[in-house]
């Protein structure tokens, strides 16, 4: 179903982040678990590291998700924060660690999260992180005692530990873990700039029945469904070529249904088919070369084709990324994994890119 070489959380060694260009390949950055943690840092090295639930408690959606994010930068320890994702703002929060309690009230400005969750930044994560640090088990409780879960600390070190490499603070005095006394003066990569055509005014398209007639005799072939239709939509003209965007049906399970996409391109009074091109070779292909993506969605007017795949119903695993077509191909614009099914929705981000569109002349 994912093709034959379907790999959706392949490790690549880090990178430094450039202003992306027409044949420059994206490589990610690793999301690593460690026992009952899970981290990982975009491009930009913005880091995030979620506590996995317990076993018994992935179905419990009272309980909220605690997140340490650390932000790029030399501001010492005062870029890490303490979410706890669902839990209002408004609330307090006692943390219990190994018996020992600590009570935080939120001190979020907005800056952290979207929704109002729950924050503790500055001095005080620092000093909550540190305590952590030293048990292995965290209890939490909000109003009037009511139990919002318990959390194991196991992984908790090697998890921030891989964090502080990562952000190349091993060794500085702005370490999480990895103290040292150096002085941290490293700056944050600045985010890449994808420069996209943008896509004029709709033009001429394959009919369904001819890309029913291709789809038929593609490598997916022996995988469709009597019932299943394919979709195709005009990538306008760039360059004085016609193009448009083929999205083939390509098999399917209980929760993924997988899809191949192919450029049509007119030549004269036909249509040529091709695989279309990706800055990212780590998804799967079938045996012509197509790129295979699951669940797949097109924006006409973000010009973006969006990927999600679910490595079990519960979405509490999987991979989910969007590219923006900049006239010849593909690229990723935004990539998020959560690799393990431990009841985690926050999937970590590992990419994300600007996208400037600009009119072809």
């Amino acid at each position: 179903m994912f093709g034959t070489n379907f790999n959706p959380i392949a490790a690549f060694a880090i990178e430094k982040p450039t202003i992306t260009s027409k044949n420059q390949m994206v490589k990610l950055l690793e999301v690593k678990n460690f026992t009952d943690w899970v981290v990982g840092c975009d491009n930009m090295l913005q880091c995030r590291t979620v506590i996995f639930r317990d076993y018994n408690d992935i179905w419990n959606d009272e309980f909220p998700e605690l997140i340490i994010s650390r932000t790029a930068g030399r501001d010492e320890k005062g870029n890490a924060s303490i979410i706890l994702q669902g839990l209002s703002d408004k609330e307090s929060v006692e943390f219990i660690i190994d018996g020992k309690s600590y009570n935080y009230k939120s001190n979020n400005d907005g800056a952290n999260t979207a929704n109002g969750d729950f924050v503790i930044k500055n001095s005080n994560a620092s000093t909550l992180i540190a305590q952590m640090l030293k048990g292995n088990i965290l209890k939490l409780k909000g109003k009037g005692g009511k139990d919002l879960g318990s959390l194991s600390l196991n992984g908790m070190s090697a998890s921030l530990r891989y964090m502080d490499a990562l952000q190349k603070r091993a060794g500085t005095t702005s370490a999480l873990v990895a103290k040292g006394r150096q002085i941290y003066t490293l700056s944050p990569p600045s985010i890449p700039i994808i420069k996209a055509a943008k896509i004029g005014k709709e033009a001429a398209m394959p009919s369904k029945a001819m890309v029913k007639n291709f789809a038929e005799k593609s490598s997916c072939s022996e995988d469709r469904m009597m019932d299943i239709e394919d979709n195709v939509y005009s990538l306008g003209t760039y360059k004085g070529k016609i193009r448009a965007l083929v999205i083939i049906f390509c098999g399917s399970g209980a929760y993924n249904i997988s899809n191949a996409i192919y450029i049509a391109e007119k030549q004269g009074k036909n249509w040529i088919y091709y695989p279309a091109k990706f800055n990212i070779t780590e998804y799967g292909t079938e045996p012509d070369g197509v790129t295979i993506l699951v669940n797949s969605a097109w924006d006409p007017l973000t010009q973006t084709l969006d990927h999600y795949v679910k490595f079990r119903g519960l979405g509490d695993c999987g991979q989910s990324a969007s590219y923006v077509w900049d006239g010849e191909i593909f690229r990723l614009s935004q990539n998020s994994i959560m690799p393990e099914c431990r009841g985690s929705i926050d999937y970590i981000s590992n990419y994300n890119a600007k996208i400037e569109y600009v009119l072809d002349k």
